[in-house]
């Protein structure tokens, strides 16, 4: 991936210090020179505003966020400094959402706040600092500006204003000047610098802010991803680092020999660009650089990503406008790989064949494309392109609506894709024909759909709520509606999910990681079970499920690569659970800060902190016996156990045969993994003859000890609800039965005193002490009343 740039083929008479994007292919300028600009991306045209500055205003940055029809777009851009002329100095233009009503915030250097029409008319000019008012920003709480704009100067003051150019309060008072600040995306904090230092401001809350020494030099720039919570930061130490949403450290680039005077992360917040002294550089999220650029441009004040993220601008020293293009992102999946090679070009190339290559064009450019189940979905300004790999030279063509911006997102499965626009999810299967529409409500604070916050299969599309992250929606592809048994409601914020592929919808499961990093599996129905959550792992990140199987990829502790070979195990021998868990690689080959790129197949693809991709491979065992217990081939699964005699497969048919209820297999697996007690249990098990004991067993062996005591007492076997109870220390419902039996209260009470002094306890409960006074325990009695009672049992199980 890198950039492809184009520089204006004319120059204003004095530098460009911002650039903004007002639309989908519009861009507003403002020069040294006094001039304000509109300009035609397309076409290089320009057009300057008749209602020029005045001579005493000099710009120095530019910052903005119009409502194009894609959507809310992250208030993220460039900041530079410069001082040494006493002229007024405009310092930074930032406009704000409004419904038929924008707004531009320009602070000068005299201290004032102009609040501008993007005609350029002055709608109100408010005095807000002593000296250069250096920086101002709508915050993104609310749509409209409604929620008011943030200030900074050299005063070293932080204020916050009312919409309308009210003060509302003093948010910061430093004794140096702030030269750069941004929102978080739901605008609750603020992040800004001063001298060597960065601080996050809590909005809501009263507690001293957080505070950093972040660089060797003075802070120039700041950017706050709306989709990742990262922060970007830049100074004159020539240093580019990324700061997590608390202000760890994540990332600290080489010197750059220049300083550093803008950054600015992409929407999506899988990129971010950094601007110097004829150098742009693009850069993952990660850290890493994917390319480096050298316009003759001069130092780049300010960068500024449009609503798709797929366009930069940037103004420059010299005078020029910067467009650059991202270009060459590259998708592989199984032998095909798609590359794009120009804005309206897609080179398709089979990894298997030397001559097997397809040129793809399209008719506008293209914002988003997806590969993957043998087709290609290409999402342009206007249209939907659909490649199918048996012929790539007749595409599918959907219109898209005009009014619903740009595709943010593409998700595919092997039945159908989906697209995500500003105000809606799409579903459409591979012949082009709209499935259902899932609407979005409006949310000024909802954070958009990322590839971790969004998962689709055949029948189930997952995603996690924009503004309440614990809460997680379950939809029907074919239709629109909820499915299963409605959305999964966490304790705590989710911040990945996935589900597995394959299978039947009874099978599905939805696997999500939560704040803490603990990572869970979810049933989308429960058919009637009480337990719908299963904990599988903690430590987790960046879940990856296989396509071909319900296998599952994870890192664990960020640079331990782990792969579940049966997760959903977990729901029915938990115990099970850690033996089909398999490392591989190892972490000193991974490093920290690793991510998984895909699982396909029996490949996972890894990518290091500084971009090396790393494949590593599971083994092919692990398909084919689940290949052959879908055949019902027992024989040929137990024969690829023997033969590798490893414990991740020997458990992984043991967790295939408990859940086809083949517990003749079961048994012998759990004796290969010296279960004895297991074995012992599959054994009686398969000895029940009677249906009502024998779910009943099932339920327990997995673990479900109340769905088990409900089966028992449902077939009228109390008793033995009764002992299995004891058995497991549920003294309270024990003790329930009983007193409904009218029988072996002496047993329960005979029992739990036995408990308590093996731990060394005494009796506190009140209900056991009244009984306590009124039976008398004598074992011999109780020992021969369960006899008779297991002999009644016994006898009714022999009987038809």
């Amino acid at each position: 991936m890198r950039l492809r740039l184009r520089l204006s083929p004319w120059s204003f008479r004095g530098a460009v210090p911002g650039v903004v994007w007002v639309g989908a292919d519009e861009i507003f300028s403002v020069s040294d020179d006094h001039s304000l600009c509109r300009w035609t991306v397309s076409k290089t045209e320009a057009n300057f505003l008749s209602n020029a500055l005045k001579d005493t205003i000099f710009p120095t940055s530019l910052n903005a966020a119009f409502p194009f029809a894609a959507g809310r777009s992250p208030f993220a851009g460039g900041l530079s400094i410069r001082s040494g002329k006493k002229q007024q100095r405009t310092s930074a233009i930032h406009s704000s959402p409004s419904a038929g009503n924008e707004l531009i915030l320009m602070t000068a250097s005299d201290g004032k706040i102009h609040l501008i029409t993007p005609t350029g008319k002055i709608e109100r000019t408010i005095e807000a600092h002593q000296g250069a008012a250096i920086l101002a920003r709508w915050s993104t709480s609310e749509p409209g500006g409604a929620g008011g704009f943030v200030s900074c100067g050299e005063d070293g003051l932080l204020k916050m204003w009312s919409r309308n150019g009210m003060l509302r309060s003093m948010l910061a008072q430093l004794g140096k000047p702030i030269y750069a600040m941004d929102w978080n995306g739901n605008g609750t904090k603020l992040v800004y610098s001063a001298g060597e230092e960065c601080f996050i401001k809590q909005m809501k809350a009263q507690n001293a802010p957080t505070k950093w020494r972040a660089h060797t030099g003075l802070v120039l720039c700041l950017s706050w991803s709306a989709v990742t919570d990262l922060i970007a930061s830049g100074g004159e130490d020539c240093r580019y680092r990324l700061w997590d949403g608390q202000g760890r450290p994540l990332w600290s680039s080489a010197s750059h020999g220049h300083p550093l005077c803008s950054v600015s992360w992409s929407p999506s917040g899988e990129t971010f660009a950094v601007g110097s002294y004829n150098l742009l550089r693009l850069c993952d999220k990660s850290g890493w650089s994917h390319s480096l650029e050298r316009p003759a441009s001069g130092t780049i004040y300010s960068l500024n990503w449009s609503a798709d993220g797929v366009q930069l601008i940037g103004g420059c020293a010299n005078g020029q406008i910067l467009h650059a293009h991202v270009v060459e992102r590259r998708i592989v999946w199984e032998q095909l790989e798609a590359v794009q090679a120009r804005q309206k070009v897609i080179n398709i190339r089979d990894l298997s064949s030397e001559v097997a290559r397809e040129r793809l064009e399209t008719r506008d450019r293209v914002v988003r494309f997806e590969l993957g189940f043998n087709y290609l979905v290409v999402a342009t300004i206007k249209q939907c392109y659909i490649f199918s790999a048996k012929n790539w030279n007749a595409p599918t063509i959907v219109d898209l609506k005009e009014d619903s911006g740009p595709v943010s997102l593409i998700r595919l499965s092997e039945k159908c894709f989906l697209l995500v626009e500003s105000s809606a999810v799409q579903v459409f299967n591979f012949e082009g024909r709209i499935l259902s529409t899932i609407q979005i409500p409006p949310s000024a604070a909802g954070e958009p759909f990322t590839e971790q916050t969004m998962a689709i299969a055949n029948d189930l599309i997952v995603l996690r709520d924009q503004s309440q992250h614990s809460l997680v929606h379950l939809f029907d592809p074919q239709n629109g509606r909820t499915a299963g048994d409605g959305p999964i409601t966490h304790n705590v914020e989710v911040t990945e999910l996935c589900v597995n592929m394959c299978g039947t919808f009874a099978e599905r499961r939805v696997t999500f990681v939560d704040q803490k990093g603990d990572c869970f599996l979810a049933l989308v129905s429960c058919y009637g079970s009480a337990q719908r959550t299963a904990k599988v792992g903690s430590l987790i990140s960046c879940l990856s499920a296989n396509n071909l199987t319900n296998m599952l990829a994870a890192l664990q502790d960020n640079q331990r690569l782990i792969v579940w070979t049966l997760p959903t195990v977990a729901f029915l021998e938990r115990d099970l659970l850690p033996s089909t868990q398999m490392e591989l690689g190892n972490s000193a080959e991974l490093g920290k800060s690793a991510t998984i790129i895909g699982f396909i197949g029996n490949t996972v693809t890894v990518r290091r902190s500084d971009g090396c991709l790393i494949a590593h491979y599971v083994p092919p065992f692990v398909a084919g016996l689940i290949r052959c217990v879908q055949l019902a081939q027992w024989e040929q699964a137990v024969r690829i156990c023997r033969t590798t005699n490893e414990e991740f497969l020997w458990a992984t048919l043991a967790g295939l045969a408990c859940i086809e209820k083949n517990y003749q297999i079961a048994e012998m697996c759990y004796g290969q993994l010296e279960e004895m007690e297991k074995v012992l249990f599959l054994s009686e098990l398969r000895s029940q003859n009677v249906p009502q004991l024998r779910d009943a067993k099932v339920a327990q062996f997995s673990g479900q000890r109340r769905e088990a005591d409900m089966l028992l007492v449902n077939a009228g076997r109390t008793f033995e609800a009764l002992m299995l109870n004891l058995g497991t220390f549920r003294f309270d419902r024990a003790l329930e039965l009983a007193t409904k039996m009218g029988r072996h209260l002496d047993t329960v009470l005979g029992y739990r005193q036995r408990y308590l002094e093996l731990i060394g306890r005494k009796e506190t409960d009140q209900r056991y002490l009244k009984h306590l006074s009124e039976v008398e325990i004598d074992w011999t009695h109780i020992f021969e009343k369960i006899q008779e009672d297991e002999a009644k049992a016994n006898q009714q199980n022999k009987s038809p």
